[in-house]
């Protein structure tokens, strides 16, 4: 708590959202198609619904560091 009214944010509930979200065998192909400059439209829409299960952009905005309250 202190850390988040320190601006600090909540970097480790941020993490654990993201671990529920991501697998790593998808993580790697992405990364993969990254690298070959293959990703796609449809690999961004389903990055964007994957953060959107994390909960609004206010809550995700607000477990990072430096953007806390704002």
């Amino acid at each position: 708590m202190a850390s988040r009214i320190l601006g600090m944010g909540d970097i480790l509930t941020f993490v654990e959202k993201a671990q529920d979200q991501v697998d790593e065998k998808q993580a790697k192909e992405l990364e993969r198609k990254l690298r070959k400059n293959e990703f796609t439209l449809e690999d961004f829409r389903d990055q964007l619904l994957r953060l959107k299960k994390m909960g609004s952009m206010e809550e995700i905005l607000g477990m990072i560091p430096a953007s806390a309250g704002r």
